[in-house]
């Protein structure tokens, strides 16, 4: 397997692997939405975590099956391509992963700290 591919479906697992592995370690209540200024208005069950990785999951998947149309309509550099800017995606998805455990582990109530643009 091409490494551009073992990249992207580490990246594609890798939400699900960090939510099972800090379930456990993760206080029984988190923070689950912040409003504009940075202040959580809903908490939720810290399996609330296992919502993201799945949606995840799908899209790369979803990414996948159009990398495979790609290579079909144009040749094989198109797969490459369409597989890297996927890892592009997956990354910000992967962030967003690492935002929501990081909140949650520490039960942050304000997070307008740290966006100081805000």
């Amino acid at each position: 397997m091409k490494w551009y591919r073992k990249l992207f479906y580490g990246l594609m697992f890798l939400p699900l692997a960090l939510a099972l592995v800090s379930l456990p370690f993760l206080p029984e209540q988190i923070p689950a939405h912040y409003d504009g200024a940075g202040l959580a208005t809903r908490w939720g069950s810290r399996f609330e975590v296992l919502i993201l990785p799945p949606c995840v999951m799908l899209f790369g998947f979803f990414l996948r099956f159009m990398a495979r149309s790609t290579e079909k309509l144009a040749g094989k550099p198109w797969e490459k391509i369409s597989l890297l800017i996927g890892c592009a995606a997956l990354l910000v998805f992967n962030g967003i992963m690492l935002f929501i455990l990081y909140t949650a582990f520490y039960q942050m109530e304000d997070i307008s700290h740290l966006f100081p643009w805000s």
